[in-house]
């Protein structure tokens, strides 16, 4: 027998073999609902604030970044449907410094068939600010950018000095004649 019932927007399906009479299926199948109906929802706690950290590597600075949920990442459920899950982190770090108390990234609880069931923010535990060697790297790569932008900008300042000139030049030779 293979019996379906819904209350309260959760539906169950119930299968049953093996039973010799006919009426024993329908009392055996009413039992598994009712059992499932009277099931509670717990609520399981995923990440803690004040004791889960997560970690990320920053370019430039000598210490890792640190970050903290400013709430607990919890789900609900009913213990006969405990979901599989994954964790992700989306780190949105750009550049340095990164200040205390920033978002600097985005945990993610996903399904097993990726959709989404609960998300946070993350914010910086400290703030992190940028190793020399990383600032004296990003000054060079100013500064390189800089001259590479001032010689294109004389070349194209001499290209149309040679094409005015042409134009000048011809324009007067062929006036003389």
């Amino acid at each position: 027998m293979v019996a379906a019932a819904e209350d309260e927007q959760r539906k169950l399906i119930a299968v049953l073999l093996g039973c010799e009479k006919i009426e024993q299926r329908y009392k055996d199948a009413i039992a598994l609902f009712e059992a499932g109906f009277n099931e509670k929802k717990v609520s399981r706690t995923l990440f803690s604030n004040g004791f889960d950290l997560f970690t990320c590597p920053i370019e430039g600075s000598k210490i890792h970044l640190q970050a903290y949920l400013s709430q607990d990442i919890t789900l609900e459920y009913f213990p006969s449907e405990e979901p599989t899950f994954k964790t992700s982190v989306s780190w949105q770090v750009s550049k340095l410094p990164v200040f205390a108390d920033q978002k600097v990234a985005e945990i993610q609880i996903l399904s097993s068939d990726n959709k989404l069931l609960s998300s946070a923010p993350l914010f910086a535990a400290r703030t992190i600010e940028p190793s020399l060697q990383y600032q004296i790297l990003q000054t060079w790569k100013r500064v390189k950018k800089g001259v590479w932008d001032h010689i294109t900008l004389v070349m194209a300042a001499g290209g149309l000095f040679i094409l005015v000139s042409t134009f000048y030049y011809s324009h007067n030779t062929k006036r003389k004649k």
